[in-house]
């Protein structure tokens, strides 16, 4: 019989904390930068009452704890076929003192076990084997498991746990698991039994960070969180999937592959951004889509045209990156390409809006 090292797992484990965060930073970089003029349509439902959130969920207690912080509602987006949701609030506290307040409103509403205000450093240095026959030592090591576990399984039953900690800035994640599992173990052998990659355990996943520069009075509070129907797989570039197409009106560029696509829905559907890798210089890049979006009936923007003589004539320094845009019927789409300092490759970004 095949026997399972749990304390492993858990360990591992902290690799999809790290692809969680990653995903879900991302997610609020497009939507805080390229939200077309700062503003964009709340989703249908309110954070309070979210058709999905059954009425004891993790979700909607979740939704309980934005809702104390004072947090807009929830804006709904499809990311690489993903429903991601996204809010904010800015506060007079700090980073640190929105984390505090908010792990407790966690361990309140039952989405958290008990609070989470560190980081746990590593594994505490022992100099000898022998020395954890010290009564100290092992106590010491003892402890440290016992907190690395109760973070672990907040972290995989629906909790959010710090992941971050740095001055001006925090940041929390967590996952629910498929089968809704209650502790970090649980999830493992969920995942096990059910023969899923540790990704595809994966329904749901929260990410909530709090910054604030030196010079700002204001510290702004960002949630992002999936539905309870994600498909990590998406999020993986080059994903071969048929139902994450890019938009048919601004293609890929030749021989490229795509990275990222992000957009609105309901009425904000018409505003998205896709994201290409190529290798292909980015003059040749631009020129390019200067024929592919002019052969859709495109036309070259006036600014475009204008940005591009005076780079021209020598008024504006050369860049490494190159912008064009375009518009047709009132929509409007730009072009940014640049080197992305990886192996000779050229970076796409193709935005469109009303």
């Amino acid at each position: 019989m095949m026997t399972i090292d749990f304390n492993k797992l858990l360990i591992s484990g902290l690799k999809l904390g790290a692809s969680g965060a990653l995903i879900c930073a991302i997610a609020w970089a497009v939507v805080t930068f390229s939200s077309p003029g700062g503003e964009v349509e709340p989703a249908e439902a309110t954070i309070l009452s979210m058709d999905m959130f059954a009425p004891a969920s993790k979700s909607k207690r979740f939704a309980d704890t934005l809702e104390a912080f004072d947090m807009e509602e929830p804006r709904a987006y499809d990311w690489n076929g993903n429903t991601v949701y996204f809010s904010m609030a800015t506060t007079d506290a700090s980073p640190m003192e929105v984390l505090h307040a908010f792990q407790q409103e966690l361990v309140q509403n039952g989405v958290n076990k008990k609070m989470h205000t560190r980081i746990l450093p590593s594994f505490p240095r022992v100099d000898s084997f022998e020395a954890l026959g010290k009564k100290s030592e092992s106590k010491k090591v003892e402890r440290w498991s016992e907190s690395k576990r109760a973070q672990l399984d907040d972290f995989f039953a629906g909790g959010l746990v710090p992941i971050t900690i740095r001055p001006g800035y925090v940041a929390m994640a967590g996952a629910t698991s498929k089968g809704e599992a209650d502790n970090a173990v649980d999830f493992f052998k969920e995942q096990i039994a059910a023969k899923r990659s540790l990704e595809d355990s994966v329904k749901i996943m929260r990410y909530v960070e709090a910054r604030r520069a030196p010079d700002e009075a204001k510290t702004m509070i960002s949630a992002v969180w999936s539905d309870d129907k994600l498909e990590m797989d998406k999020f993986a570039p080059d994903s071969k999937r048929s139902d994450l197409a890019v938009s048919s009106e601004a293609p890929a560029c030749l021989g490229c592959r795509r990275i990222m696509s992000f957009g609105g829905t309901g009425k904000e559907a018409n505003y998205g951004t896709n994201v290409f890798v190529g290798y292909q210089h980015v003059d040749e890049t631009i020129q390019f889509y200067d024929r592919a979006m002019q052969n859709r009936g495109w036309k070259p923007a006036t600014a475009s045209i204008i940005l591009r003589r005076l780079a021209e004539q020598g008024v504006i320094p050369p860049s490494a990156a190159r912008t064009v845009s375009f518009n047709k019927d009132g929509k409007f789409a730009t072009v940014v390409a640049y080197p992305s300092g990886m192996g000779g490759e050229t970076q796409v970004h193709v935005f469109e809006s009303p």
